[in-house]
């Protein structure tokens, strides 16, 4: 385990209802925890984020045990140790997210902490029925992507930063409009996470070519197709996918649950439109050496980090 926050130091420190938390377990003991912040927390981008586990849903509790490293320009943080299924009901997690102070680094400027979220996530009230065929649906979708016969490519998923300051220089000070061509936001307001490896996706056929501007000023001039994947983590309209052969970008639109357990998304489609290639998405770096999760695991066979 690694060194924890200091629980004595609540000066700068907020418990808050703006990180909301994802968690989603997964087959092979994995569990995958992503979280969404609230635009109305101006979080900096060298921000720290670290995932850290209880057995108690108490923010005061001084149980709490970090389960990473404290991480960088992240959306996800990966617990690869393996809970017995019938324990997760009493198993929490949470993310601190600090601001380090650049004269002192052991010190935090700011530190805001989300509220504990059960380690079932959106399936807690599910009978275990129902949490056996959760799993035997994601079993099949990882043994599915594993088949050299379908149309599985795997790729890296970007997904698109909802919150923070503006990013320097991404917004003409001008019109106001989004600077599309600018290696801070990339074309957008606040940025993207780094890069999230691993991430299968079914293509379709492609269909007619439509050039166009999406609304967060993306340009994509097709062709378009339907995609299809599994819902873990979870994808939005606007994030990007990358394809990790040819390492052609694709912008998400419309998402589409095709199959869910409970209220939870798992297996999903979308309409995905290849962007320009002098769109300034494709400045965007990917690849092993970009990669800020910290872990390496291994699902039915293949591993976060294809090396």
């Amino acid at each position: 385990m690694y060194d924890c926050i200091d629980l004595e130091c609540f000066s700068n420190s907020c418990f808050t209802d703006d990180i909301k938390l994802s968690v989603q377990p997964s087959v092979a003991g994995v569990t995958v925890v992503s979280w969404t912040v609230s635009p109305s927390l101006l979080v900096p981008s060298d921000a720290l984020y670290q995932l850290q586990f209880s057995r108690h849903g108490h923010n005061y509790d001084d149980s709490w045990q970090a389960i990473s490293d404290k991480l960088v320009n992240t959306f996800i943080g990966i617990d690869d140790a393996r809970r017995d299924l019938g324990q997760l009901r009493h198993s929490f997690y949470r993310v601190v997210i600090s601001v380090p102070d650049p004269q002192d680094p052991s010190t935090n400027l700011n530190t805001w902490i989300s509220k504990p979220v059960n380690a079932l996530g959106a399936n807690y009230g599910l009978k275990p029925a129902q949490l056996r065929m959760r799993q035997e649906i994601i079993r099949r979708e990882i043994r599915r992507y594993r088949d050299p016969s379908t149309p599985a490519q795997k790729g890296y998923l970007i997904r698109l930063k909802r919150h923070g300051p503006i990013q320097e220089g991404s917004i003409d000070p001008d019109t106001g409009q989004i600077i599309n061509d600018t290696e801070q936001g990339y074309g957008t307001k606040y940025g993207y996470y780094d890069a999230y490896p691993c991430f299968y996706m079914d293509m379709g056929n492609y269909e007619t070519d439509i050039k166009t501007v999406t609304d967060i000023g993306i340009s994509v001039d097709g062709p378009f197709t339907k995609v299809k994947f599994l819902n873990i983590p979870q994808v939005d309209s606007h994030d990007i996918w990358v394809d990790a052969e040819s390492d052609e970008r694709w912008w998400i639109g419309k998402v589409t649950t095709l199959t869910k357990v409970g209220s939870e998304p798992l297996v999903c489609s979308a309409v995905a439109g290849r962007i320009s290639f002098d769109d300034a998405i494709y400045k965007i770096p990917v690849g092993d050496s970009q990669i800020s999760f910290g872990v390496k695991f291994d699902w039915f066979g293949y591993t976060l980090r294809w090396g």
